[in-house]
This record gives structure tokens, sequence and C-alpha cells, in this order.
């Protein structure tokens, strides 16, 4: 019985662990949503990997927050504080557009976004495909 306990107690944990963050880091995460709501579909991407403590929670990450209610405003059309020739999102432009750039770990500077956790290949590509759609505030 104890045996089963410590083995359920380490499946729940590592369960947790793959959900925070993002976890999810193969392309079987998240089904890929084709037309994404920001609200619905990019927040809770937001809310659960990248506004939290230490990180874009708060002022302090290059200005960068991320929480519900100022993430859209600090992303869509503002250049990047680390790379200023860049937007973080450039709407109908994924691939020039920063944000992107982080997420799949092609930056010259700083590191992978979200560090330790990336997100999965169809989270990446549902952010993609909101900022090929024109990065709507929906």
């Amino acid at each position: 019985m104890k045996r089963y306990i410590v083995i359920a107690g380490a499946a729940a944990f590592l369960a947790l662990i793959m959900h925070c963050g993002g976890g999810d880091g193969d392309s079987t995460g998240p089904t890929v949503k084709e037309d994404p709501s920001f609200a619905v579909d990019i927040q809770p991407i937001f809310t659960g990997s990248c506004a939290i403590s230490g990180c874009h929670a708060a002022p302090g990450q290059l200005g960068l927050v991320l929480s519900t209610g100022q993430s859209y405003a600090g992303l869509v059309d503002v250049f990047s504080a680390q790379e200023p020739t860049l937007k973080r999102v450039e709407p109908f432009a994924p691939e020039e557009s920063y944000l992107i750039t982080k997420l799949e770990g092609r930056q010259t500077e700083g590191q992978r976004m979200p560090p330790g956790m990336p997100l999965s290949s169809n989270r990446i590509q549902t952010v993609k495909n909101w900022i090929s759609k024109g990065a709507r505030d929906n």
C-alpha cells in the first residue's frame, strides 16, 4: 500500500510539472488552434507559462508584462527591448515577430522562453496562427 501511494504521488507530481510552464515539450501537446482567439487560446498560454513569479508577471523583465489585461498592449506592434529593430509581435508576420524567435530558441540575445520548460510545437504553432491572422485582440 505504501509503495502504491509513493508511485501515485510521483505520477501526480510529474503531471503537475508537465502542465505548469507549458512543459509539454513535444508536438503531442494541446491541439493546434487554426484560428485562435487571444482571450481563449493565447492569453492562457502566457498566464500558465510566462506570467509567473520572477518572469513576466510584473514589470522588470525588459518591461514586458504578460498578465491578463496587460499582455496584448505590451506585445502587438511594440518594439522589443532586447532586439530593438524587431517588433515583439508583427501582425500577419510570425517569422518576423521576436516572440516567435524567443519561443523557438532562435534568438541571439538572452535565452529561449520560457526557460527550462519550452512550449510544445503545437502551442507555438497556435501562437504563430494567431499572429498570421493579424494578432487580433479577440
